[in-house]
């Protein structure tokens, strides 16, 4: 009721059909009691409330209205709600803003400044904030803990680095489901069938430069010019994956290979070398060996279950790589296994894939059919067992050197079986 007074007096009527926090549906009782410490519930209902008002006033605004009103309320928010600034004739938006971040700033001044600071990027960030939300395994997470079983990085200069990592590996995602065209992400519908093509191209964009901010607060100029020559090669990778799918050129196995170390190799690698930069025992072991092999294996396995889980179909749909026309190496292999006639039954369905911009499920049961004849997919699990008894190898001689026994990579590499194929 507080905020009602408030913005009656300081910016006018009540918009005609709003309930706000009183609604049936999102009242605030339901909403937020269960979830907030008791001092804050009287913010934290003027801040719903307000919210509530705000998008009733905009809904029923023209679109020129609207967008005026959101723009001139940014604009209070950017200049930090300045009492000075209000005192002088600021806005009923300014007034109400200001009263809320002043309140904020008594009952948590630190939170207070990271609300602030959220809410000045709007719309930027809001992509980006929702694949962060999404359900995830946190292999890269869990990674950097297993790494650092080794390499001993002091927390504070670790929660840095998983930070720098997930915003990339974030930006991404959004980059690789808007160029392969995917609808789904971890069984959600993908940021840019949400926000729009460009509102999320620009919010991977802005990830990538958070992220190199990021790297600079670190304080080492190698790791700046690594993660640069990184992300030099992630971009070279996807641009060879993308150009095969278009044009419908099988690459060889040599050439897959050093796509994969480029385009899933180049985050596990950053994620290694920023470690071993800020660790006080690197080892004499080559640590961005065992990424680069990881950053294949994680390629291969995924290209596997995309075409042969129950669970991916759940979360990406129905062998989802053959609607992009990827090269995998499950289709590399059935490309040069399969007889002639059968490889000439690939190229057309692969072009007429390009040109219808998908797969019927008829195409992809044929697909899989020929793969089945081939022996495509025992081939792959056998190279997947080949890459994961390499790099527990590899974990072995690090181990020795150390003198320590890495449970935790070997929990994680555990953790990354395959399940049996559908075909």
């Amino acid at each position: 009721m507080r905020l009602r007074n408030d913005w009656q007096k300081h910016i006018g009527s009540l918009p005609s059909t709003t309930y706000g926090g009183q609604g049936p549906q999102y009242n605030f009782t339901a909403v937020t009691i269960p979830e907030c410490l008791p001092e804050r519930l009287e913010i934290v209902a003027y801040i719903m409330e307000f919210a509530f008002l705000h998008d009733d006033l905009v809904d029923q605004a023209e679109a020129s209205e609207g967008l005026g009103f959101f723009e001139k309320m940014m604009k209070e928010i950017k200049a930090g709600f300045r009492s000075t600034d209000r005192r002088q004739g600021s806005s009923g938006e300014s007034r109400i803003l200001g009263d809320i971040f002043e309140e904020m700033m008594a009952v948590d001044s630190p939170r207070a400044k990271q609300f602030l600071e959220y809410w000045k990027r709007g719309p930027i960030s809001s992509p980006s904030s929702y694949i962060n939300a999404l359900p995830s395994k946190n292999i890269r997470d869990k990674a950097a803990d297993a790494l650092n079983v080794w390499l001993n990085v002091p927390q504070a200069d670790l929660s840095h680095i998983k930070r720098i990592v997930n915003m990339l590996h974030n930006a991404s995602l959004m980059l690789d489901d808007m160029e392969d065209g995917s609808t789904l992400r971890r069984g959600s519908p993908a940021a840019h069938t949400i926000f729009g093509i460009a509102q999320t191209m620009n919010s991977a964009g802005w990830q990538v430069v958070e992220a190199t901010r990021e790297i600079q607060k670190l304080n080492d100029d190698s790791s700046i010019e690594m993660c640069m020559e990184e992300l030099i090669n992630m971009y070279i990778g996807q641009g060879h994956d993308i150009f095969w799918a278009t044009n419908v050129v099988c690459p060889s196995l040599d050439e897959y290979l050093k796509m994969v170390d480029y385009k899933t190799g180049g985050l596990f690698r950053i994620l290694t070398r920023l470690m071993l930069a800020k660790s006080p025992t690197p080892p004499w072991s080559d640590l961005t060996a065992i990424a680069s092999l990881m950053g294949r294996y994680f390629q291969v396995r995924d290209d596997y279950m995309n075409l042969s889980s129950a669970d991916y179909t759940k979360k990406k749909g129905f062998c989802e790589d053959l609607d992009e026309g990827k090269f995998s190496l499950l289709m590399i292999h059935t490309m040069q296994a399969a007889p002639e006639v059968d490889r000439m039954l690939l190229q057309n369905l692969l072009a007429q894939r390009r040109a219808a911009g998908k797969m019927s499920m008829a195409q992809k049961h044929l697909i899989l059919e020929i793969m089945k004849k081939t022996g495509s997919m025992e081939y792959v699990a056998k190279v997947l067992e080949a890459l994961l008894a390499e790099v527990r190898k590899m974990v072995d001689d690090v181990d020795k050197e150390c003198g320590i026994e890495n449970e935790m990579m070997r929990s994680l590499l555990g953790s990354l079986g395959v399940e049996a194929p559908l075909l």
